[in-house]
């Protein structure tokens, strides 16, 4: 309780006046196959539009068809009193079926750096109406980005989101800002990976980059992006 009552105080400086001033919503769908005569996964992941996702039903699996996913990123700007918000957030349409190491990344420009800790939040619901909230995972720095490493929850779930969202401030305070970009990038394991194998990632602006070595255990998608003009 002193450690939230601690945050709360901290962001109460950004907390007085809150603004969405850019989204952008993505859907995706991804098929991972492991084809005959093969060792190797291999993901597909096409952007589709809205009616798409909310028309998707469960797709049957076969020999050589691990799992087919439906997922929507949403990326968010919002104006706060003295900084901004960058959000990403993750809803899948279908539960995927491999759950293992994903990770989730926010990038933005270096003119702009983190004024208080990022936060994780991974929500999902059992089928038995029973709820959960983890904020467990590995987080990864650079100058134009952050990453977050987790692992999916087990069970027969029926719903399952992630949150990943940072308070920025002026990387220079005597600087004026007049255009921002925030981006949101998500990797999803389509087979079982290590801990630390899982951790070889980096992140920027232009979203999520894997090891070569680990780049066979995950899907891939176009970032989702967001901009705002004015001035700061």
């Amino acid at each position: 309780m002193k450690k939230a009552i601690f945050i709360f105080f901290l962001l109460m400086p950004f907390l007085v006046y809150a603004e969405d001033v850019s989204t952008v919503t993505k859907y995706y769908k991804t098929i991972s196959t492991l084809p005959y005569n093969s060792n190797e996964i291999q993901s597909t992941t096409y952007e589709i539009t809205e009616e798409e996702y909310e028309n998707a039903e469960e797709p049957e699996r076969n020999n050589i068809i691990i799992e087919t996913t439906y997922k929507k990123l949403t990326v968010t700007i919002t104006h706060l009193t003295n900084a901004y918000k960058y959000k990403a957030k993750l809803h899948w349409k279908l539960i995927p079926a491999v759950r293992s190491y994903d990770i989730m990344s926010i990038g933005y420009f270096a003119s702009v750096t983190p004024a208080v800790d990022p936060e994780f939040i991974q929500e999902y619901c059992n089928v038995d109406g029973n709820c959960y909230e983890s904020h467990t995972h590995y987080l990864k720095t650079s100058s134009t980005g952050l990453g977050a490493m987790f692992h999916l929850p087990s069970g027969n779930l029926s719903s399952l989101d992630q949150t990943f969202q940072v308070i920025v401030t002026k990387t220079n305070p005597n600087s004026t800002i007049i255009s921002q970009k925030a981006t949101a990038d998500y990797s999803h394991a389509t087979q079982t990976i290590s801990y630390n194998n899982a951790k070889k990632f980096t992140v920027s602006i232009g979203g999520i980059s894997l090891d070569s070595t680990i780049l066979s255990y995950y899907d891939g998608i176009s970032c989702a992006e967001t901009t705002w003009n004015g001035t700061w």
